[in-house]
């Protein structure tokens, strides 16, 4: 898809068939709500983009003095274009939605990026396809996309079975992984493993063999974490949860940190099944790392790590997909969508945009 704006020359109108109504109170920055006649969810508008409705009640390019008013306006154009509330003139007729962009060239994608891909668009199928479930609901299923089905339980000791998965004792104090021992601390679904103190690190690795072959390469993974003093990671416990797969996690503090750890991770883990990680940014050489940066904290709304953030994402967006829309224009709608919320919805590399202005995390 070309890139997703609309020209400030554009001729554009507001779509007749939508209504406008303010609201007595403006959390969250709304002012008003936008309701169409074709029984699609009323759309929350902040006050540009009531301005933008406004101005363009009769179809014109967006007025220079407003455009200079308003953060990318190219950007916000296309935003209320793909969402109905704005038509753009093509030809001798108007469009909205996805319509109105025209089609994503295929592009080519590295060899060793086409699993990652394949697996995260099946997850965005899936998105719309069940657009119709509640966001929490569709949220958790697309953080638990990959995930393998669980064996019937064996009636086997849990830290027994952890071992025979991971090749890690954990009936000993401090565990020798990689030639180093590791501190232990267990929490809800996980278990911690650490070299000393760290704490506040956002970005991070996943390493994403399949259970089977986890025992294979957790010792050459911790040997390259150990040589940072600070070096921590966590696998899921109990064993039965290494189904998931973000089933091994480390931490790191910057970028420059995650792209060298990176490289000499890719070139001393042996190789192994993957199970890839959905909504995470892939590894070029390598198919059983990738990565992501967590939200900061600060609120009940920010989610607790990449992958949950980007999930309630796409849950969310799915549900402004039109209703009527058949699957391959509600697919490309939705990607479109998030294009426009800064997430790429290709590789879900994190964008840099959002990352230095949106969550103000220094690059």
């Amino acid at each position: 898809m070309q890139a997703l704006t609309i020209p400030l020359d554009a001729v554009v109108r507001a779509n007749a068939h939508h209504s406008i109504t303010f609201q007595d109170s403006a959390a969250a920055g709304i002012v008003a709500i936008s309701k169409g006649n074709s029984g699609e969810a009323p759309q929350s508008l902040n006050l540009q983009e009531v301005g933008i409705l406004t101005a363009l009640r009769l179809p014109r390019a967006l007025p220079r003095a407003l455009a200079a008013q308003v953060a990318h306006p190219e950007q916000v154009l296309a935003r209320l274009v793909l969402a109905g509330l704005l038509e753009v003139k093509r030809g001798d007729r108007f469009v909205s939605g996805i319509t109105a962009f025209e089609r994503e060239t295929t592009a080519s994608v590295p060899e060793d990026l086409d699993e990652s891909r394949r697996v995260s668009e099946l997850a965005l199928s899936y998105a719309v396809a069940a657009r119709h479930l509640p966001v929490a609901m569709l949220a958790e299923r697309l953080y638990a996309f990959n995930t393998l089905p669980r064996s019937p339980s064996a009636k086997q000791d849990p830290e027994d079975s952890f071992r025979k998965l991971t090749g890690i004792d954990l009936g000993t104090p401090c565990p020798e992984i990689g030639g180093r021992a590791w501190n232990v601390t267990f929490h809800p679904s996980w278990v911690y493993f650490g070299l000393g103190a760290a704490s506040g690190n956002r970005f991070k690795v996943y390493l994403c063999p399949r259970p089977e072959d986890a025992h294979a390469v957790i010792p050459a993974f911790a040997q390259i974490l150990s040589r940072s003093s600070g070096a921590i990671f966590k696998i899921a416990y109990p064993a039965g949860s290494l189904v998931r797969p973000d089933k091994i996690v480390t931490y790191l503090s910057s970028f420059e940190d995650l792209a060298a750890t990176l490289s000499l991770l890719v070139h001393s883990v042996p190789a192994a099944r993957a199970q890839t990680v959905p909504f995470s940014a892939p590894v070029p050489g390598s198919s059983l790392f990738s990565w992501g940066v967590d939200p900061p904290g600060g609120g009940d709304r920010v989610a607790r790590s990449w992958r949950s953030w980007l999930t309630h994402q796409i849950a969310e967006t799915a549900h402004e997909v039109p209703k009527a829309a058949k699957s391959d224009e509600a697919f490309e709608h939705l990607r479109a969508a998030l294009l426009l919320k800064d997430i790429d919805p290709y590789t879900w590399l994190p964008r840099q945009q959002m990352l230095a202005q949106k969550w103000r995390i220094q690059l």
